[in-house]
């Protein structure tokens, strides 16, 4: 399944800024939460019961460290974090609406991406693969 796109919670890139947070070596979790959770990338600033309490408590489901990231400079005004594709799995039927990456130390929340982008309630299956966009995760740029 394609991921929609990755959007970073506004608290990311101030720790970013700061130094607080390195892409290339921080380890990042992956978290299916449901429907019932309000996405908010101003306002959301640690795993705390704004993101935790909706993650899927389905059977045999567990969250997953990120494999593989990367920051590279893609040419002279974007650099891009990327990562392999993650893949979660439970032992029943989930159902996921959104993936929300958080560093595994801290508990900040990073970004998050809709599973869904209709009004649906979530992606029903046993087994998800999140196959991050070809231009990476997130990218930036220099625009002066």
């Amino acid at each position: 399944m394609a991921a929609g796109n990755f959007i970073l919670y506004n608290h990311a890139i101030y720790d970013m800024l700061k130094g607080d947070i390195d892409f290339a070596s921080t380890t990042l979790v992956c978290a299916f939460v449901s429907a019932g959770y309000t996405s908010s990338q101003a306002s959301h600033l640690s795993w705390s019961a704004q993101i935790s309490t909706y993650e899927l408590t389905t059977s045999g489901y567990a969250g997953k460290i990120i494999a593989s990231p990367t920051v590279t400079i893609q040419d002279p005004s974007h650099i891009m974090f990327d990562a392999a594709d993650t893949t979660l799995s439970a032992s029943s039927l989930m159902t996921a609406k959104y993936a929300v990456v958080r560093a595994q130390t801290s508990g900040r929340p990073v970004g998050y991406v809709d599973l869904d982008t209709g009004a649906g309630s979530g992606i029903d299956a046993t087994q998800i693969t999140l196959q991050w966009n070809a231009n990476g995760l997130f990218r930036a740029n220099q625009a002066l």
